[in-house]
């Protein structure tokens, strides 16, 4: 079984980090800067909340074929997570290399990131389509990420 965790904190700080670099440099059509408008900031945790829980649904839908059958609820007692807040995916990879599993976590978390920015940029700035983009491109890699094993199956159809 693999285990990742990404924590409801841990998220909301990489999304107000990757609005404010963003912010910093866009201002509109008069020269105003942009920044209080894009920033994703403390004032909108519902709405992050809400996103994030969009985002986690595109990650878990992704992964559905190595869902755990019974999620094993001790992680949350035993790292104080919050099973209401923080994302916890646990899989079920048979032969997974488990030296991927840091780089299956930083595309996932990559993915929660910019799924969030598409969303909250959608309606706000032309940058949405480019995080749109990234995130379908780390969705993809950590699915190819999930597909690598220490052997390969071979189909019984194949001749010996």
């Amino acid at each position: 079984m693999i285990t990742f965790i990404h924590t409801h904190d841990d998220i909301f700080k990489a999304v107000k980090q990757e609005s404010s670099l963003l912010a910093i440099r866009k201002s509109d059509d008069k020269g105003n800067p942009m920044f209080d408008s894009l920033v994703f900031d403390e004032d909108r945790l519902i709405l992050f909340r809400d996103l994030f829980f969009d985002a986690r649904a595109n990650v878990i839908t992704a992964c559905s074929a190595y869902m755990k059958e019974i999620t094993d609820y001790d992680i949350f007692e035993q790292g104080n997570f919050d099973k209401d807040r923080d994302f916890v995916l646990q899989l079920d990879v048979p032969g997974f290399i488990t030296s991927m599993k840091d780089s299956a976590s930083v595309k996932m978390k990559a993915y929660l990131v910019s799924y969030i920015m598409y969303l909250w940029l959608e309606n706000k700035s032309p940058e949405a389509e480019l995080y749109s983009s990234r995130a379908e491109t780390y969705l993809k890699d950590l699915k190819r990420f999930l597909e690598m094993r220490t052997s390969r199956r071979i189909s019984k159809s194949w001749p010996a």
